[in-house]
């Protein structure tokens, strides 16, 4: 045992390093055994729960940080509300479907105790992050996109009606959370090149591959994260009154509209909007004003889902308020369903109830808290701005797409992001 602990303690800070950089192989080893051998189990979840008990461990048995007390206390009442949350399951619905309400019970899980987790091993000195090894994340699921893409090999992002390429992956929406998240740090690594041709070529291929997803979500990160390098440009311009640098981003920006003018029609992105419009049946943009065609065109049904789940909710017992109604609604009726939200707040909520819903977002909410009046003060330079967008995006994406906190896949660039912030905003800032 002595010597499995001297192991982890000596290497936990590359093993981590090395499971995030098999993040890309698992989604596309997961993608495989659905789409060429159609094993509906998935096999790499066994990799994912087994990292998740490696953090534990560590956290139980070699890290030494003060917070581990209270960790342990955190981690323990995590069980427990999961035995409860079983046996709810087991009381309520049937053994039958134990299994498929453990395996999504442990995606919610993912994110907090890993999180909690991996703050203690990163509070002991023993995990560090760059955004050189973000980037070079990102760009290996790009190269399994874009591959495919130029080759012909690629899965289409969509079972039917819309179109587009998501390489040789499996989930459009796992894959457009990574691909959104992590895309302000691939920004900030093309910027250091040197050559500028360099830098255009790259920001091409990344626009390329963006647009053909054919997925609202990372075109939407692009938007974002444009807009908030624009201001701040913008701000700096006129703080400096550099006023031709001012005319010259007008410029630019006026050629660029007319560009995606002529370039975006031929995009999937656009192609899917069309798609969606006609079985809308929406021939101008007053037809598209009403709550149900503004939910299925902007929220692809995510209210209308949302309505279904809040009802059923309500209609549950007092204890499925407080531990959730699981991820199988009105079992045993006709009306059965599995379809989540996809809006990682509300997800959480029902399906894990109040109690289960205070546990996941404890860690969260206690950093927020903690760390909320530093943020004002700092001075931002490139990483931090970069961090502080990437964490936005995290945020605005759970609550609008969902697949970020309650994907493994996703929900791990999640915590790695927080420990960065962490990392480069509050223990540097504590430091001046």
């Amino acid at each position: 045992m002595n010597k499995i602990n001297d192991f982890l303690l000596k290497n936990i800070n590359i093993i981590i390093i090395i499971f995030l950089f098999l993040g890309p192989l698992f989604d596309l080893l997961s993608s495989l055994f659905i789409n060429v051998f159609k094993i509906e189990f998935n096999f790499i979840i066994l990799f994912k729960i087994s990292f998740m008990f490696l953090s534990i461990y560590y956290l139980f048995f070699i890290s030494k940080t003060k917070y581990k007390k209270i960790s342990i206390f955190y981690i323990l009442l995590i069980l427990l509300y999961s035995l409860i949350y079983i046996v709810i399951t087991i009381y309520t619905k049937d053994i039958s479907v134990l299994l498929y309400e453990i395996q999504n019970l442990i995606r919610n899980l993912f994110f907090p105790i890993c999180l909690i987790s991996l703050i203690n091993i990163y509070e002991e000195k023993k995990f560090e992050i760059n955004y050189k090894d973000l980037s070079k994340i990102l760009i290996i699921y790009l190269i399994l996109i874009f591959i495919p893409m130029i080759t012909k090999t690629s899965f289409n992002s969509y079972a039917y009606s819309k179109v587009g390429s998501i390489g040789w992956f499996n989930s459009t929406n796992e894959i457009g959370g990574i691909l959104s998240i992590l895309l302000p740090f691939l920004l900030l690594y093309i910027f250091t090149f040197k050559k500028k041709i360099y830098k255009f070529i790259s920001l091409i291929v990344i626009l390329f591959i963006y647009f053909s997803l054919g997925s609202k979500v990372p075109v939407l990160s692009i938007m974002i994260i444009t807009s908030i390098y624009l201001i701040i440009y913008i701000y700096k311009i006129i703080n400096s009154k550099s006023y031709q640098k001012l005319l010259y981003i007008i410029v630019a920006l006026i050629i660029g509209l007319v560009l995606s003018f002529v370039i975006i029609p031929k995009t999937s992105f656009y192609k899917n909007i069309v798609i969606h419009l006609e079985f809308l049946e929406v021939n101008q943009l007053t037809d598209l004003f009403t709550i149900e065609k503004i939910d299925h065109f902007v929220f692809s049904s995510r209210i209308k889902f949302l309505q279904e789940t809040r009802d059923n909710y309500i209609n549950a017992s007092n204890i499925e308020k407080l531990f959730g109604i699981g991820y199988i609604e009105q079992y045993g009726t006709d009306n059965a369903n599995i379809k989540t939200i996809e809006m990682d707040y509300y997800d959480i909520f029902y399906r894990n109830g109040i109690i289960g819903f205070i546990l996941i977002f404890a860690p969260v909410i206690y950093l927020i808290k903690n760390y909320y009046k530093k943020i004002s003060i700092i001075k931002f330079d490139s990483i931090k701005k970069n961090i502080m967008i990437s964490l936005l995006l995290i945020f605005i994406l759970s609550l609008f797409s969902g697949h970020i906190l309650t994907a493994p896949s996703v929900s791990i660039y999640a915590i790695i992001v927080m420990l960065y912030f962490n990392q480069e905003v509050l223990c540097k800032q504590d430091s001046l």
